[in-house]
């Protein structure tokens, strides 16, 4: 543990008072069209993470594993440090820059929609976050050591939790990985259920200004059908894309 979290909460006690708990909840709500939005800002703070950490060259994957308990997200971006933690317990106080495209702040705070108190794991710090400011020392989760893990345990008395989270996570697709540089490859797993993977191979220069790569989706646990390969080309001058698909039995 490398922030001292009893002070940052002390600290948010006083600028956000203690009924934070009721005001935060009306400050998210009706902020997005589906409950299940709170992926995609994952995914963007993961794509952040990642651009952040140079030199970088393990996996840049990120998985979401969901049990009938909690829903944990994984990837290998730069780990938290003091104001990522400061970000992600304030109210639209991200650290952020010009370049990201999600990182932290109100973004994040959309998995409130699922969970009241999620935990995180990254680098030497460990914790879990109540009432949307107040951070808490937790105990740590087995994960790799250059790994982060965001983990949201289920609110119990939500009975349309899991068919919501499975819906929009099978609602992920190899397009999605157009709209991230430094994700390259996405998966999903529901425990006992259905599971999904979307990876893109090397970009391959196919003309001047001209870059092109291929995505790929592997859908298991579902009726047997062609798995196409997505070809998307993108011209670096008009940044526009061009599709063609290939079934792959």
């Amino acid at each position: 543990m490398t922030v001292d979290y009893k002070s940052l909460r002390a600290e948010n006690v006083v600028r956000y008072g203690t009924d934070i708990g009721r005001i935060g909840g009306m400050l998210l709500a009706n902020r997005y069209d589906k409950r299940t939005h709170f992926i995609y800002e994952l995914l963007q703070n993961a794509e952040d993470a990642l651009r952040r950490r140079e030199n970088w060259d393990g996996s840049r994957s990120v998985a979401f594993e969901l049990t009938p308990t909690e829903l944990t997200i994984t990837h290998w971006g730069a780990p938290f440090n003091e104001p990522d933690v400061r970000g992600v317990c304030g109210i639209d106080e991200s650290t952020k820059d010009i370049t990201s495209i999600g990182r932290f702040g109100i973004g994040f705070k959309s998995v409130y929609a699922f969970a009241k108190r999620p935990e995180i794991h990254s680098g030497d710090e460990a914790f879990a976050i109540e009432n949307y400011v107040w951070p808490i020392e937790a105990p740590a989760r087995a994960r790799h050591p250059d790994q982060t893990a965001i983990v949201l345990p289920l609110d119990e008395e939500d009975a349309e939790a899991q068919t919501e989270i499975i819906e929009g996570l099978q609602n992920l697709g190899p397009r999605t990985l157009l709209f991230l540089r430094n994700v390259k490859e996405i998966s999903w797993n529901v425990r006992g259920g259905a599971s999904g993977l979307y990876f893109c191979d090397a970009p391959v220069v196919r003309g001047p200004n001209v870059r092109g790569f291929t995505t790929k989706e592997s859908l298991l646990a579902t009726p047997r059908s062609p798995s196409p390969s997505r070809s998307m080309t993108r011209s670096q001058s008009s940044g526009k894309w061009s599709r063609s698909l290939t079934p792959r039995w």
